[in-house]
């Protein structure tokens, strides 16, 4: 920006706001740009907005998701994180918590994120519980390894997630809440404990005969998530 004598203007930041429909969707009219929610927890869509902002290219925006699909016949050219929320919410099962974009992670735990959302959309919750909780193993293990906090053999959920809060450094200070925080951490330490044997007799880990209940999976899921959520983003910041 500039002054009138066509001077530039100190210390001066441009931001751009968008007002958007929560359940809207857009694409950059470029060649081979894909169709997003407006999202954002996807960061190729926030990159496609700042994108199109920067080389200040147009955006078509559509308001209904099955006009989208009619339009291209039913192959949508989604980004992948968007192409899997669309995919669940076509198939009426809803989980609360959205899958986490995790910071500190490896493969084993995307594969398992995205596994989970696959098999929510094409067999149900109970189906989805083995695959968080895979992601649930393979988080600390991947946060231990990363801040060199040394483990046993072959460790379990909840005693890696205890490590993580007695050793990991952005763990010892949690605010001005500390105590109440602290309780917090661990209830949902119980959580992670309970969501072992949900695991391994009522999902499809193993040939179980009853399995969990869609609302009770959801349950387990959505624990699973706040807590990957949580730590993720205090782990990182």
């Amino acid at each position: 920006m500039k002054l009138d004598n066509g001077s530039a203007v100190p210390d001066c930041i441009r931001t751009y706001f968008f007002i958007v429909p929560t359940l809207g969707y857009f694409r950059v009219e470029a060649d081979g740009k894909k169709f997003h929610h407006f999202d954002a927890g996807c960061r190729a869509a926030m990159s496609d907005l700042s994108e199109a902002m920067r080389k200040k290219t147009g955006l078509s925006t559509k308001l209904d998701a099955q006009l989208i699909r009619e339009e291209h016949e039913n192959d949508v050219p989604w980004c992948e994180h968007c192409r899997l929320d669309e995919m669940i919410s076509v198939s009426g099962t809803t989980v609360s918590v959205k899958p986490p974009t995790l910071r500190v992670t490896c493969r084993v735990v995307e594969r398992s994120i995205a596994d989970a959302e696959v098999l929510l959309k094409t067999t149900g919750p109970p189906s989805a519980v083995d695959r968080v909780h895979t992601a649930l193993h393979g988080y600390p293990k991947t946060v231990c390894a990363d801040a060199q906090i040394s483990v046993g053999k072959d460790p379990g959920i909840t005693e890696l997630f205890s490590l993580i809060r007695q050793y990991h450094p952005r763990l010892q200070s949690l605010g001005e809440h500390q105590e109440t925080v602290l309780k917090v951490l661990r209830a949902l330490c119980k959580v992670v404990d309970a969501l072992n044997p949900a695991r391994d007799r009522g999902s499809m880990a193993h040939p179980n005969e009853a399995l969990l209940d869609a609302p009770e999976a959801r349950l387990f899921i959505n624990a699973a998530r706040s807590l990957l959520h949580y730590l993720d983003e205090k782990l990182s910041g």
